[in-house]
């Protein structure tokens, strides 16, 4: 076998390449290496046109009509998809939001689920003190560089979103609905410690500002000397 044969279409190398390329470009679209991306793709387009019998720049010439058309439908796929890819993001953040209010209300046993103005402070630290950023409101012109990447790479971005978040979110959904229960199971198998320990303060009162009181009248200290007596 010759080195221009060794990546010829249909052969365990070339479908060898394609799929160590296609999980190249996964992982370099989800850290947001666009560039690294590109070199990649380039890269195996010219190991396919010089090592392999993938004619692609004869293709372009003879098929001048079909490379417009392509690229066009290209890019307006790949439009598609990046407004329907920003729909998921900005989703996943509140998703996160709820989750993590959800768990801050619970450790401050705010049972209404209503953060008071007294904790509003703490709870935007507690926000900004998270390992797992989460953005409120995120906004399109900060994350341009990833729109784009996620337009010139809408196949394996389209391909790894599918694979990826349907069977994230579907173990999620699971732990949702078991999550009660295996409270429960912990709850029982604890039953009767909360006796050993000290009782922890409502951090609700505890964050509640002293009452103001209205100041008390001071009183005239009664009279220890005798008045004067005037002939």
């Amino acid at each position: 076998m010759q080195w221009s044969d060794v990546f010829a279409v249909g052969s365990h190398w070339f479908w060898l390449l394609l799929a160590v390329e296609a999980a190249v470009l996964i992982a370099l679209i989800e850290w947001g290496k666009g560039l690294f991306a590109t070199l990649s793709l380039i890269g195996t387009l010219l190991l396919l046109q010089f090592m392999g019998d993938a004619n692609l720049l004869g293709l372009a010439n003879h098929h001048p009509l079909l490379l417009v058309f392509g690229v066009v439908g290209y890019f307006a796929v790949g439009t598609v998809w990046a407004i329907a890819r920003w729909w998921l993001f900005v989703h996943e953040q509140r998703l996160r939001y709820d989750e993590a209010r959800a768990e801050f209300c619970h450790e401050r046993r705010l049972l209404d689920a209503t953060i008071p103005e007294a904790l509003q402070q703490e709870w935007q630290e507690h926000l900004a003190g998270r390992k797992r950023k989460i953005e409120i409101r995120p906004r399109a012109r900060k994350h341009r560089s990833r729109i784009i990447m996620w337009m010139a790479y809408w196949p394996w971005s389209c391909c790894w979103t599918v694979l990826n978040d349907p069977v994230r979110k579907a173990f999620k959904f699971i732990f949702r609905h078991i999550h009660d229960y295996l409270q429960e199971i912990s709850d029982k198998a604890f039953h009767g410690v909360d006796a050993d320990f000290p009782r922890e303060p409502d951090p609700r009162v505890a964050a509640m500002p002293l009452a103001m009181t209205s100041p008390v009248e001071k009183k005239e200290p009664a009279a220890t000397v005798a008045e004067e007596v005037h002939v």
